[in-house]
């Protein structure tokens, strides 16, 4: 937004002043203000709910000096797609957020929160954000029929393509070797046979959503879209929850994963780091594997978990799962 007109400052107070007449706010707290009480008016008008997401909220109050907010909406027919994969495309792709019906169900509104102040009362910029926001969805309506179209326990094959590590082999490696360290594992904390076998089917399919349509356009949802095409596969609800968990807790503030069988795939998906540690150590300036994060959620699993275990025994039973040739030097 332009001033085309020079402003003559006094003092700081006389600088703010002026910048309020033109609908420029140079309060931080001010501007979330703005928005959260537009965002109320609406919600109530409309009888929906705005659950607060304190990350996003924070960046677009950063990106809006003067904050103009609007209602926008998506056809209904979209809503048929899974919530993680609405919530991904408005709030990270589009900053929009999300709308709820009074029963927490996710709705098809959402809030738009413009820098412009429009004559048309927001009439075009809700009509273009609308016309983007179904664009993306669309999008990802064809990425799930195609994926639920194809065998999802069949994918295992693709992942020889991925590469985990250019000195560590293909995801497919990858899971041959989270096969012998579960086996290991079982072994020492004595897991009953029907546990094994759902460790067994867990690990087979655990990184086949990464060769899917939808996770290649959306990263994030690696884990959720695999727990949702093992359901539609037809793995039963302890597989699956193992698949849509095994990659928390994902940063300090995270959860853990929730039940036992999700815990150990965690686990041992997080012992595999150790083939980073030749010369990718993390420091006090760089950790580019994220295995400080790694760690410390080997940790707090096998406290909330109550696995008692003698780490050294499978980090030294890791480290021999890698070849002399793949191993980081």
């Amino acid at each position: 937004m332009f001033i085309e007109k020079k402003i003559k400052i006094k003092s700081f107070n006389d600088y703010e002043q002026k910048l309020k007449r033109i609908n420029i706010y140079f309060d931080h707290k001010e501007r979330k203000n703005i928005i959260l009480k537009e965002v109320d008016k609406i919600t109530k008008k409309k009888s929906l709910n705005f659950v607060m997401n304190h990350q996003l909220i924070d960046e677009v109050v950063n990106l809006v000096e003067s904050p103009n907010v609007f209602l926008g909406q998506f056809n209904k027919k979209y809503l048929k797609l899974p919530n993680e994969v609405l919530t991904t495309s408005m709030i990270k792709n589009q900053k929009y957020f999300p709308l709820f019906y009074k029963d927490n169900t996710l709705s098809n509104f959402f809030i738009i929160v413009s820098n412009l102040k429009p004559s048309d009362n927001g009439k075009k910029i809700i009509y273009g954000n609308q016309r983007v926001i179904e664009a993306r969805l669309e999008d990802a309506s064809f990425f799930w029929m195609k994926d639920n179209n194809s065998n999802f326990k069949d994918k295992g094959e693709e992942l020889k393509r991925i590469i985990f590590h250019n000195k560590l082999g293909s995801m497919h490696d990858k899971i041959l070797r989270l096969k012998k360290i579960a086996t290991f594992f079982a072994e020492n904390i004595k897991l009953d046979n029907e546990s094994q076998r759902n460790l067994e089917v867990s690990i087979n399919i655990c990184k086949n959503d990464l060769v899917t349509e939808l996770v290649r356009e959306f990263p994030s949802l690696q884990g959720t879209m695999g727990y949702y095409y093992s359901q539609q596969s037809g793995f039963n609800n302890v597989v699956c929850s193992a698949i849509k968990d095994h990659y928390k807790p994902n940063g300090p503030n995270d959860f853990c994963p929730s039940t036992k069988l999700s815990k150990i795939l965690a686990l041992i998906d997080k012992w595999i780091l150790v083939g980073f540690f030749n010369r990718s150590r993390p420091t006090s300036s760089k950790d580019p594997y994220a295995l400080r994060r790694s760690g410390l959620g080997i940790i707090r699993i096998m406290i909330e978990g109550k696995f008692f275990i003698k780490l050294n025994q499978f980090i030294e039973k890791s480290i021999r799962e890698y070849s002399k040739k793949c191993f980081i030097r």
